[in-house]
């Protein structure tokens, strides 16, 4: 059954969900560069340790800052819709 609803979701989001991912891209891209340009160089290790200690970088899709797990840190925000119409709107933070 999950199965067939996800297919299902993604036959109706399909334009959406590429433009999420093409946005995450172009965010994990500048996301390289800066880190790159912090690191002054393209030795993996300075590029890590630029990445690891990025703080409230502002992408297109949000600002996030990198965990000590080495993995974004950004909030979410979740829209409650009801007959087609926006009724709420709330942001959680991921800390």
């Amino acid at each position: 059954m999950f199965k067939s609803l996800l297919k299902a979701y993604k036959e109706k989001n399909l334009v959406q969900i590429q433009i999420l991912l093409r946005l995450l891209s172009y965010d994990a891209t500048q996301l390289l560069m800066k880190a790159i340009e912090k690191a002054g160089s393209t030795d993996p290790q300075a590029i890590t340790k630029a990445l690891a200690e990025t703080t409230d970088f502002d992408g297109v899709t949000g600002t996030f800052s990198m965990g000590a797990d080495h993995t974004p840190v950004k909030s979410a925000v979740v829209i409650e819709f009801q007959n087609g119409q926006e009724v709420s709107a709330q942001e959680y933070s991921a800390e």
